[in-house]
């Protein structure tokens, strides 16, 4: 990927003007470094006005310059050093889409330009694999609150099927107005359990007026009455039953928790989900969120999240290189130079969603029955054969998939992130696929459709241990929940 990186990087860079001032070689950026610090004593006010000069440990970095009162310091980078800030950022984010890598990247650095973010993300196999489909939009009536903790959304995700030990499900805790989201994992869906860690949340951060969840029976008046048991000067009503697709700030978060969870297992290479939430909860609330123009983290504690000295306007290698709290003081110490028809409908169509030549990259969307929840919503496939101009086959290296598709049923990667060279001959559903991939098994997925309470065996769901779901047997009463 690093020099798939490279070669893409150099020829978008040859496609711009020489005098660009987003993109430097090692050899432009000390060009321009030994002329900044040479306009400081001729007064060459046109460099001044867009470089400075930041000196750590006789290392000397190019900058944006301070403006009277300013304390954030904005770095310039070479070319080079783009691949491991952008691989960085990313994984940190949990491989976050590109508004989220941009505002996080602005924060630090200067010439990380929108063209190389994208250039990034089209490589990474993670974030092709975890693209949804797009869906028509509802019109709904939104919630609308004012006031931090006024009121709290809840939800479970069901992992029954990629269990981790005693886990099974995961508590979505969200606060409505800040969006600040609380990852805890469950080993039961037991009003107790659920009650036993809202009251941990409430007991820190304050108790809400109204604690809402979906019509589903999951989250029901039994939890409000446990945490009145519990906590005897509290009182909390349930919010009336509205829509999932009106409750999309928490579905949502549950979707982004899956898609991230399933980037850090693989990063990580494991399956312990549970050991992840931790930091998939930082990452959701320390990336930039759109609907609030912040981050949920600065909305709830009025603050930039720190990671240390990490954080810090320091170099990364910079940062490598302190250990004690002496080495910090004398880096901080240093002394910084301040700055003074049909057939046409066709070609239209062609133009924009052109045909896959043989040896592209594409990604396929896995039913959701056909998958884990930890599991990619997509896999990556090339193309190695093409039938009557309509019909594709399509393989990776775990296999070539039985049936042909069609244009419509795959998206074309703008890079080839996979070769011909490593596909298999071996024929395979595209369940079997998806579960090649799977860090956790692949599809486990169960669901009935009983219509007397699912009391006995006959149940698919309790003949195998599990309990039933909100996509069992729509909204009839059972007994195995």
């Amino acid at each position: 990927m690093v020099l798939f990186f490279f070669e893409k990087l150099n020829a978008l860079i040859a496609s711009k003007r020489e005098d660009s001032c987003f993109y430097f070689s090692q050899e432009k950026y000390s060009k321009i470094l030994s002329e900044v610090i040479s306009a400081k004593t001729s007064l060459d006010y046109r460099r001044l006005r867009r470089f400075d000069v930041l000196k750590i440990n006789d290392e000397e970095k190019l900058i944006v310059p301070l403006k009277p009162g300013e304390t954030n310091v904005t770095n310039y980078v070479t070319n080079d050093e783009l691949f491991s800030i952008l691989s960085e950022t990313h994984t940190r984010i949990g491989h976050g889409g590109r508004t989220h890598m941009l505002k996080d990247l602005q924060v630090k650095y200067k010439n990380i330009t929108y063209e190389v973010v994208m250039l990034y993300l089209n490589l990474c196999k993670q974030c092709q694999m975890k693209h949804s489909a797009s869906k028509k939009g509802t019109v709904v009536k939104p919630m609308v609150n004012s006031e931090l903790n006024s009121r709290f959304k809840v939800d479970l995700v069901d992992l029954q099927s990629h269990r981790d030990g005693e886990y099974k499900f995961i508590m979505v805790h969200q606060d409505h107005l800040t969006k600040f989201v609380q990852l805890r994992p469950l080993k039961t869906k037991t009003a107790e359990e659920v009650a036993y860690h809202l009251l941990q949340i409430f007991l820190t951060f304050g108790a809400p007026a109204i604690l809402h969840s979906d019509n589903d029976r999951e989250f029901n008046n039994q939890v409000i009455s446990e945490l009145c048991a519990m906590w005897k000067d509290v009182k909390i009503v349930h919010g009336k039953p509205r829509h999932s697709q009106t409750q999309g700030s928490v579905e949502r978060a549950n979707q982004d928790t899956q898609n991230m969870l399933t980037a850090w297992m693989n990063d990580n290479d494991t399956n312990k989900w549970s050991d992840g939430l931790p930091f998939i909860q930082f990452s959701k609330n320390t990336t930039y969120h759109e609907g609030i123009r912040q981050s949920p983290y600065e909305a709830m504690f009025g603050i930039k999240p720190k990671r240390g000295i990490a954080s810090s306007f320091f170099p990364g290698e910079q940062i490598a290189n302190i250990e004690t709290e002496e080495q910090l003081e004398e880096t901080i110490g240093r002394e910084r130079e301040s700055p003074t028809s049909s057939n046409e409908n066709v070609t239209n169509l062609k133009k924009k969603f052109p045909p896959p030549q043989i040896g592209d990259t594409v990604r396929i969307q896995v039913p959701d029955v056909d998958r884990g929840r930890t599991d990619g919503r997509k896999v990556l496939a090339v193309v190695v054969g093409i039938e009557d101009s309509d019909f594709y086959k399509l393989a990776n290296k775990n296999g070539t998939l039985k049936q042909l598709y069609t244009r419509n049923q795959f998206v074309t990667c703008k890079e080839k992130l996979l070769s011909i060279d490593e596909i298999s001959s071996q024929e395979m559903s595209l369940r079997e696929a998806a579960a090649a991939n799977s860090r956790s098994g692949g599809q486990g997925y169960t669901r009935c459709q009983c219509k007397r309470k699912c009391s006995t065996t006959k149940c698919n769901c309790k003949s195998k241990g599990l309990l039933c779901n909100s996509k069992c047997h729509k909204s009839l009463s059972c007994c195995n929940k």
